[in-house]
């Protein structure tokens, strides 16, 4: 494919404009042999990723199952199922020392409400009306009411999750796989205390496959229509996808795809498709109200770099395969997963009132990193009603697949300069 990337820059500086900065970007993308914005991968896939894996151990403990192999050691949880730990070696010298971990995985559904998804009529003037009023609005006017409101009425914003189906990993095709299925109860805006843990919205069937030196990991996501098809105004999904976490050594961002600034389905036309690089702190959008934010769209591949690592190893690279059709008005040579990378979570996002809290936060030796298959536009037609366009929505019955294959690589400190 060929890319050309036109920009206008101005030497004279303005208020609104330093020196020497673009204030006009074009971008155009050709397929040739290929498809449109078929680029080069940010790292080199391992040769023999694969092949029979003769040389692949497993291991049972009183609380954990383990997979060891050359390049890399996994652990689950043996009575849940949960990834404990994934780690990949520096170099083959020191395995089982300088480990570059994989420290959570975990399914999601939801994210910290915008200005715009919160605009309806349950937040007119923008209070919140007490529970009685809302069970009004339910039945007077729920149409009206905001996005925000009806994932709530659904209990995205409270999803438990529970591993109903442990396959333990087995030989299949010259590879170990292991699979998890897990089903997901999400507690109503309207729930009882003693309702437990609400009602199951989505099952997802997670398979981790074992190959010479990384995983691939395919994953399934139906909803369960059954009690989502009972909120008539549940239009469309915050997101689908996966939650991971990072230790802080991995503190420079690369990633393939749309940037280098935050973009969106419906907030694409200031990114263009590249090769784009940022800290992790600066992958994160500091609005006054926190919220969803720092998104990037089209991502294909994304590598994690630890400039301070010494090994063969100093970075860790996920590429991902999104199986689902893009919207029609999307452009297709971007598409790919959604990247979210951040210091905190999403929980906290959606509880703090203003940005100045989220630096009241212990530290922690971890950040978080979003990969969605879909994310719902950003909308903002006016922030006062739910009005993001019907192309920009995540289809609520839509069964939802994905592939993340993760592997260690090498990324030069100078490739990544910003």
């Amino acid at each position: 494919a060929t890319h050309l990337h036109i920009w206008a820059i101005d030497h004279t500086p303005v208020h609104w404009l330093e020196r020497d900065e673009p204030f006009v970007m074009a971008h155009f993308s050709t397929a040739v042999g290929g498809r449109a914005g078929d680029a080069a991968p940010l790292a080199e896939a391992p040769e023999n990723g694969v092949e029979c894996l003769d040389g692949i151990d497993l291991g049972f403990g009183v609380d954990t199952v383990t997979i060891d192999a050359d390049a890399y050691a996994c652990s689950f949880g043996k009575a849940d199922g949960a990834l404990k730990a994934l780690q990949f070696w520096s170099s083959e010298e020191n395995e089982g020392e300088s480990p570059f971990p994989l420290v959570g995985f975990k399914h999601c559904f939801y994210r910290a409400p915008t200005d715009n998804d919160r605009g309806g009529l349950d937040t007119l003037g923008g209070n919140i009306f007490p529970p009685w009023v809302l069970r009004i609005l339910e039945t007077w006017a729920p149409k009206n009411n905001s996005f925000s409101w009806n994932w709530k009425m659904a209990g995205l914003h409270q999803i438990t999750s529970r591993r109903m189906v442990l396959v333990e990993p087995e030989f299949k095709e010259g590879t170990r796989q292991r699979t998890v299925v897990e089903e997901h109860y999400g507690k109503s805006l309207h729930a009882l205390e003693n309702d437990g843990r609400g009602e199951k919205v989505f099952t997802t069937t997670t398979t981790w496959q074992f190959l010479a030196e990384g995983v691939q990991i395919h994953v399934r996501v139906e909803p369960n229509m059954a009690v989502l098809g009972k909120i008539k105004t549940l239009c469309s999904l915050p997101r689908v996808g996966v939650e991971l976490k990072f230790p802080n050594a991995y503190n420079k961002v690369v990633w393939e795809g749309l940037g280098p600034h935050e973009c969106y389905n419906d907030r694409q036309a200031s990114a263009w498709y590249g090769v784009h690089c940022k800290d992790v702190d600066d992958m994160h959008t500091p609005y006054v109200v926190p919220s969803e934010n720092g998104a990037r769209v089209g991502v294909r591949a994304v590598t994690f770099v630890d400039e301070s690592a010494t090994g063969e190893y100093n970075a860790m690279t996920i590429e991902v395969e999104n199986r689902n059709h893009p919207n029609k008005r999307r452009n297709k040579s971007y598409d790919g997963a959604v990247l979210s990378v951040s210091r905190y979570s999403v929980e906290e996002l959606d509880h703090a009132s203003h940005d100045d809290e989220l630096g009241m936060l212990p530290e922690r030796p971890y950040f978080y990193v979003h990969l969605d298959a879909a994310m719902m536009g950003l909308g903002g037609d006016n922030s006062w009603e739910p009005v993001t366009l019907p192309e920009y929505f995540v289809p609520v019955d839509q069964v939802w697949e994905y592939d993340l294959t993760i592997y260690p690589a090498t990324v030069s400190v100078e490739t990544t300069a910003s």
